[in-house]
C-alpha cells in the first residue's frame, strides 16, 4: 500500500511529459535496452503481455530504493528541461518589435561603424585612387570603356528627349485645351484628370520605349548596360512622380483640383515634390553608377546614407516652413472647447516636433537597416491615422447620441419642468467622460500599434488589479452622483410641488439637509477613493477624531452656534421670511445656516447674528399679530363718543380692498389705559395677519385723524397750569402780566421819548423866555420783566 501513492505520483508526473518520455530509451524506466524492449514484438508476444511485463518491472524498480531515487532524479531533470524549454518559447513569443528594433539598432550601429571604418579607409585612399584613375585613362581599354559609357548615355538621352519633345509638341494643343476647362462637380473633374493622365503618360512611355530600344540595339558591355539602365529608370521614375504630383495637386488649373487647396499652396507643394524627387532619385542614381563603375561598396553605402540625411534635412526644412500654416489649420477657426479642443491646440503647437521625430526615425531605420522597420513604420502610421480618424468619428457620434438621449419629450418636460434643466447640466460632463474614454482607448491602441503592448499589461495581475481599482472608484463616484441627483431632484420637486411654495421652515430644513448630504457624500467618496488607492484610512479617521476633539474644546462658541442652530431649526423658532428680534437686532430673516442668521433691517443693513449670541427670540410673524394703538384725547372729550368714533374708523378700514382678509376681527377696545399730563389714553387693537400689523396701524392712524377732525375731537398737545399759592382766606393773589414789545417797537419808543424830551426842553426854554407857559412833568420809564418757565415736556415758555 505504501507503493500506491508513489505509483500515482509517478504517473501524474509522467503525464505532462509524455511526448518527451516517449523519445527516451526504454532503459530509463525498465532497465533494459531498446533491443530488449523490442523483444516482445520479435518473439510474437501481444502488446498487453508486454505492457503487463513492463508494469511489473516498474513496480519492482519502485520497490528498490536506489532505483526509485534514480527514477525520481530522472523525472525532475525532465521537468526542469521542459520548464526551460517553455520559458524560452514564452520569451520568443513575447518578443515585441521594440526588442527586435533594439537588437536591429545594436546590429545596425555595429554595421554602420564598420561602414564608417571602411569608408574612412576608402576616402583615405581616394587621392591615390584618383591618380591611379587618371593614369588608367591613358590605357586603351579604360578609354574605350569610358567612351562607350559616355556615348551610350548621350545617345539614350538625346534619343529619348527628342522623341519626348516631338510627342509633346503633337499633344500640346489637346493639353492646353484640357487645361483651360473647369468643372464644378467632382465627377467631371475626375474625368478631366483621367484624360490629362493619359496625355501625360504618352511622352513618358515614348521616352522609355525609345531609350530601351536604343540600349537594346547598342552592342555594349554589361557595365555600360547597368549604368544606362540606371539612368533610364531614374528618369522614368522622376517623371512618374511628377505626373502623380500634377494629378493630385493640379497646379495648372484650380477648376480641376480635387483637394481644397489654393493656387499658391498647390504650386508650393508641387515645387517641393520636384525638389525631393530630383535629389533622391538622381542622387541614388549617381551612387549606383559609381558602384557599377568600380566604387567600393562601403563607400557607396556611406554616400547613400549621406544622401538620405540630405533628403531628411530637406523634409525638416519643409516642415519648419509650414509650421504656422499647419498649426493654424489644426487649431481651426472656432474657439476650441473641451478636452478635444485643448488637444487640438496642443497638437497645433507641437506637430512639427512630432513630424521631425518621425523623419529622424525613418532616417535611422534606413541607416541602421532595421529588419522590417519600414514595414512596421508604414503599418503603424496607417493604423495611427485610422485610429485617430475613428476616434474623432466615435466622439462625434456618441456626443450626438447622448444629446438625443437626454432630450425629453414634451409630456415629460411639462410634468417635470426642472428635469430637462438638470439633465442638461450633466450633458457636457457625460460627453466629456465619453470623449475621455474614447481618447483613452485610442491612446492604448496607439501604444499597442507602436509596440508598447499596454493590453498585455492590462491582462496581467497588476493590470487587472489597477483596472479593478479604477472601476470601483468610478462606481463610487457615479453612485454618489446618482444619490445626490435623485435626492436633490426629489427635494426641489417637493418644494415646487405647491403653487404657493412650501413653508419657510420646510425650505430651510430641506436646504440644510441638502448641504449635509453633500458634505457626507464628499467625505465618503474621498475616504473610499483613498482606501482603493491603497492608503490606510484608519490613521486618517483617528486623526480626524483627535482633530474634532481639539476643535470641540478650542471652538466651543462654534459648537454652541451649531447646536443652538440645529435646535432652533428643528423647533421652528425662526425661518426665512420671519421678522424677528434676536441678539439685539431686528429685521427680516433672509438666510439661516447651521450657525448664523442673516437679518436685514429697515435701512437695508444686513446683520449676521451667531446663534451663540441668541438668548431669546421675539418673532413677529407667527400665527397672527395685533396693531396696538394708544390714542390720547383731551380731558374734556366724552369717552363713549371717542370709542364710537374709533370703531367707525376701524370699520371703514376693514372695508377697504387693500385690507380685506388682512384684518381678522373687529376693533378690540381695551379701555381707558392711562391719564396723561394733558390727555387721557384709550388703548385699542386690531387683529391682523402676521407681519401686517404695522401697515394696519399706520392706515388706522390716518383714519383716526380724519375722523377726529370731522367730529371735533381734540388730540391735545401738552398743557401747563401755573400755581402761585393762596392767601389765608383762600383767595389767590393777582398775577401782573407785562407784555414786552418787540425790539423794533422798543427802538421806536425810545426815539419818541427822546423827541418828547427835546420838545419839553424847548418848551421850558420858551417858557422861561416868555414866562407864560407851564412846564409839563417828565413821564417815568417803566422796566418790563419776563419770566421763563419750563413746560411739561421740558420746553421753555416766555
Amino acid at each position: 500500500m505504501r507503493l500506491l501513492p508513489l505509483l500515482v505520483a509517478g504517473l501524474l508526473l509522467l503525464a505532462p511529459a509524455a511526448p518527451a518520455v516517449a523519445q527516451l530509451p526504454g532503459s530509463l524506466y525498465t532497465g533494459q535496452s531498446s533491443g530488449e524492449a523490442s523483444e516482445g514484438a520479435q518473439d510474437g508476444r501481444s502488446a498487453a503481455e508486454v505492457t503487463d511485463e513492463r508494469l511489473r518491472t516498474l513496480i519492482d524498480r519502485l520497490q528498490d530504493p536506489e532505483a526509485r531515487e534514480e527514477l525520481i532524479g530522472n523525472l525532475e531533470a525532465l521537468l526542469e528541461a521542459n520548464r526551460r524549454t517553455e520559458e524560452q518559447d514564452r520569451q520568443e513569443t513575447e518578443k515585441t518589435f521594440g526588442s527586435s528594433a533594439l537588437e536591429a539598432v545594436v546590429g545596425g550601429m555595429s554595421g554602420l561603424s564598420d561602414q564608417l571604418v571602411e569608408a574612412a579607409g576608402t576616402f583615405a585612399e581616394l587621392p591615390g585612387d584618383l591618380l591611379a584613375g587618371i593614369e588608367a585613362l591613358e590605357q586603351p581599354d579604360v578609354q574605350r570603356r569610358f567612351l562607350e559609357v559616355s556615348a551610350t548615355l548621350l545617345a539614350i538621352a538625346v534619343g529619348g528627349l527628342l522623341a519626348e519633345f516631338l510627342v509633346g509638341r503633337l499633344l500640346a494643343r489637346p493639353r492646353r485645351a484640357l487645361d483651360d476647362k473647369a468643372a464644378e462637380s467632382w465627377a467631371v473633374r475626375l474625368l478631366y484628370l483621367l484624360f490629362r493622365l493619359l496625355l501625360d503618360l504618352v511622352p513618358i512611355a515614348v521616352f522609355a520605349a525609345t531609350t530601351y530600344g536604343i540600349l537594346t540595339l547598342s552592342d555594349t558591355t554589361r557595365t555600360t548596360n547597368l549604368v544606362a539602365l540606371t539612368f533610364i529608370n531614374a528618369n522614368v521614375l522622376d517623371r512618374a512622380i511628377r505626373l502623380a504630383g500634377r494629378l493630385v495637386l493640379v497646379p495648372q488649373n484650380r477648376g480641376q483640383r480635387l483637394l481644397p487647396l489654393g493656387d499658391e499652396t498647390a504650386h508650393y507643394l508641387y515645387l517641393w515634390l520636384r525638389r525631393l524627387s530630383f535629389v533622391a532619385i538622381y542622387g541614388f542614381m549617381a551612387t549606383q553608377m559609381a558602384l557599377a563603375l568600380g566604387l567600393d561598396a562601403s563607400a557607396q553605402a556611406l554616400l547613400v546614407n549621406l544622401l538620405a540625411l540630405v533628403v531628411a534635412a530637406m523634409l525638416v526644412m519643409f516642415v519648419l516652413q509650414q509650421r504656422k500654416e499647419v498649426g493654424r489649420w489644426l487649431r481651426g477657426e472656432a474657439q476650441p472647447r473641451g478636452a478635444l479642443g485643448s488637444l487640438r491646440v496642443r497638437l497645433a503647437e507641437i506637430w512639427h516636433v512630432l513630424a521631425i521625430l518621425y523623419i529622424a526615425g525613418c532616417w535611422f531605420i534606413f541607416v541602421l537597416d532595421v529588419d522590417g522597420g519600414f514595414l512596421f513604420l508604414a503599418r503603424a502610421t496607417i493604423l495611427t491615422l485610422l485610429i485617430l480618424g475613428g476616434a474623432r468619428v466615435a466622439i462625434e457620434v456618441l456626443g450626438q447620441a447622448v444629446e438625443r438621449g437626454f432630450r425629453l419629450d414634451a409630456d415629460t418636460r411639462e410634468r417635470f419642468p426642472l428635469l430637462q434643466e438638470r439633465a442638461n447640466r450633466y450633458l457636457p460632463v457625460l460627453r466629456g467622460i465619453l470623449a475621455a474614454g474614447v481618447s483613452l482607448l485610442a491612446v492604448l491602441l496607439l501604444l499597442e500599434v507602436w509596440g508598447a503592448s499596454p493590453f498585455s499589461w492590462l491582462i496581467s495581475e497588476s493590470g487587472r488589479a489597477f483596472v479593478g481599482q479604477v472601476v470601483k472608484i468610478l462606481l463610487v463616484i457615479g453612485g454618489s452622483l446618482v444619490v445626490w441627483e435623485v435626492t436633490s431632484s426629489t427635494i426641489e420637486s417637493y418644494l415646487r410641488g405647491r403653487p404657493g411654495g412650501r413653508s419657510a421652515r420646510t425650505t430651510t430644513l430641506l436646504k440644510l439637509f441638502q448641504t449635509a448630504l453633500r458634505v457626507i457624500l464628499a467625505v465618503l467618496v474621498v475616504l473610499i477613493v483613498l482606501s482603493e488607492v491603497g492608503l490606510d484610512i484608519a490613521p486618517l479617521l483617528a486623526g480626524a477624531g483627535v482633530i474634532g476633539l481639539a476643535v470641540g474644546f478650542g471652538a466651543q462658541t462654534l459648537v454652541k452656534d451649531v447646536i443652538t442652530g440645529i435646535f432652533m431649526l428643528m423647533e421652528n423658532t425662526i425661518a426665512v421670511g420671519d421678522v424677528v428680534e434676536i441678539g439685539g437686532h431686528t429685521g427680516v430673516v433672509e438666510q439661516v445656516s447651521i450657525r448664523t442668521a442673516h437679518l436685514r433691517d429697515l435701512e437695508g443693513r444686513v446683520h449676521v447674528v451667531p446663534f451663540s449670541d441668541v438668548t431669546s427670540v421675539i418673532n413677529y410673524g407667527r400665527g397672527f399679530a395685533y396693531a396696538l394703538i394708544d390714542m390720547g384725547v383731551s380731558y374734556r372729550e366724552n369717552l363713549d363718543e371717542v370709542v364710537a368714533v374709533l370703531k367707525e374708523a376701524a370699520e371703514e378700514l376693514r372695508q377697504e380692498e387693500q385690507f380685506k382678509g388682512v384684518i381678522l376681527g373687529e376693533l378690540e377696545v381695551l379701555g381707558l389705559d392711562a391719564f396723561g399730563a394733558s390727555e387721557i389714553v384709550v388703548r385699542v387693537r386690531l387683529k391682523t395677519t402676521p407681519l401686517m400689523q404695522w401697515s394696519v396701524k399706520r392706515a388706522f392712524n390716518a383714519h383716526i385723524k380724519k375722523a377726529f377732525d370731522a367730529k371735533g375731537i381734540e388730540i391735545p398737545f401738552p398743557h401747563r397750569t401755573i400755581y402761585f399759592g393762596v392767601d389765608k382766606d383762600g383767595s389767590a393773589p393777582p398775577m401782573h402780566l407785562v407784555q414786552e414789545p418787540s425790539p423794533a417797537a422798543a427802538l421806536e419808543g425810545g426815539e419818541a421819548e427822546d423827541a418828547d424830551d427835546a420838545g419839553n426842553d424847548a418848551g421850558n426854554d420858551g417858557g422861561n423866555d416868555g414866562g407864560d407857559e407851564a412846564v409839563a412833568p417828565k413821564r417815568p420809564r417803566q422796566r418790563r420783566r419776563t419770566q421763563d418757565l419750563p413746560d411739561a415736556e421740558g420746553d421753555t415758555q416766555t
